[in-house]
């Protein structure tokens, strides 16, 4: 899965953190350790919803791949307000 689709993943599907919700089957949790040693793991929030802090938390090769993954994400996220 390509770190855009990860980041796309992890706000639609409700995502908050790195860690699954209480209750939720670990399968779905977005990986807290990188997939390989190469990547890094970086979060970024804003607000969106109103009032509404929403947390991406992601693997990447670099801070740039990265940023560029959750603004893709978090332009999303503005669409669905």
């Amino acid at each position: 899965m390509s770190e855009r689709a990860l980041a796309l993943a992890a706000v639609v599907l409700g995502w908050a953190g790195c860690a699954p919700a209480p209750g939720e089957p670990a399968a779905l949790a977005v990986p807290v350790a990188p997939a390989a040693p190469e990547l890094q793991r970086f979060r970024f929030e804003e607000v969106h919803f109103g009032n509404v802090p929403v947390e991406l938390c992601l693997c990447a090769r670099d801070q740039e791949t990265a940023r560029a993954a959750a603004r893709v994400a978090f332009a999303r996220v503005a669409e669905l307000t």
